[in-house]
Protein backbone atom coordinates (compact mmCIF):
# COMPACT_ATOMS: atom_id res chain seq x y z
CA UNK A 1 0.00 0.00 0.00
CA UNK A 2 1.69 3.18 -1.19
CA UNK A 3 -0.97 5.90 -1.10
CA UNK A 4 -4.39 6.57 0.38
CA UNK A 5 -7.03 9.29 0.19
CA UNK A 6 -9.26 10.15 3.14
CA UNK A 7 -12.44 12.12 2.39
CA UNK A 8 -13.89 13.07 5.77
CA UNK A 9 -15.33 16.34 7.10
CA UNK A 10 -14.96 15.54 10.81
CA UNK A 11 -11.37 16.37 11.76
CA UNK A 12 -11.02 14.00 14.76
CA UNK A 13 -12.26 11.07 12.69
CA UNK A 14 -10.02 11.98 9.74
CA UNK A 15 -7.03 12.19 12.10
CA UNK A 16 -7.87 8.80 13.61
CA UNK A 17 -8.18 7.23 10.16
CA UNK A 18 -4.85 8.74 9.12
CA UNK A 19 -3.13 7.48 12.27
CA UNK A 20 -4.59 4.01 11.78
CA UNK A 21 -3.39 3.86 8.18
CA UNK A 22 0.11 4.99 9.18
CA UNK A 23 0.27 2.28 11.82
CA UNK A 24 -0.97 -0.39 9.40
CA UNK A 25 1.10 0.60 6.34
CA UNK A 26 4.64 1.80 6.97
CA UNK A 27 5.61 4.68 4.69
CA UNK A 28 2.13 5.22 3.21
CA UNK A 29 1.45 8.62 1.65
CA UNK A 30 -1.89 9.95 2.89
CA UNK A 31 -3.91 12.83 1.49
CA UNK A 32 -6.92 14.25 3.31
CA UNK A 33 -9.76 16.38 2.00
CA UNK A 34 -12.98 17.41 3.72
CA UNK A 35 -15.59 17.45 0.96
CA UNK A 36 -16.83 15.48 -2.00
CA UNK A 37 -15.91 18.34 -4.34
CA UNK A 38 -12.34 18.49 -3.00
CA UNK A 39 -12.03 14.71 -3.31
CA UNK A 40 -13.14 14.79 -6.93
CA UNK A 41 -10.72 17.61 -7.70
CA UNK A 42 -7.89 15.76 -5.99
CA UNK A 43 -8.59 12.58 -8.00
CA UNK A 44 -8.81 14.48 -11.31
CA UNK A 45 -5.29 15.79 -10.75
CA UNK A 46 -3.87 12.27 -10.47
CA UNK A 47 -2.56 9.96 -13.14
CA UNK A 48 -2.72 6.18 -13.09
CA UNK A 49 0.74 6.18 -11.47
CA UNK A 50 -0.23 8.62 -8.70
CA UNK A 51 -3.76 7.40 -7.99
CA UNK A 52 -4.33 6.14 -4.45
CA UNK A 53 -4.35 2.43 -3.68
CA UNK A 54 -7.09 3.02 -1.13
CA UNK A 55 -9.80 5.65 -0.61
CA UNK A 56 -11.77 6.00 2.62
CA UNK A 57 -14.83 8.12 1.86
CA UNK A 58 -17.48 9.42 4.25
CA UNK A 59 -20.90 8.60 2.83
CA UNK A 60 -22.60 11.52 4.59
CA UNK A 61 -20.64 14.58 3.50
CA UNK A 62 -22.40 17.97 3.55
CA UNK A 63 -21.97 18.34 -0.23
CA UNK A 64 -23.06 14.83 -1.17
CA UNK A 65 -22.35 11.13 -0.96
Amino acid sequence: MKAALIVEDQTPLAQWLEQTLREAFDGIEISRVDSLLAGRRWLRERTAETAPDLALIDLGLPDGS
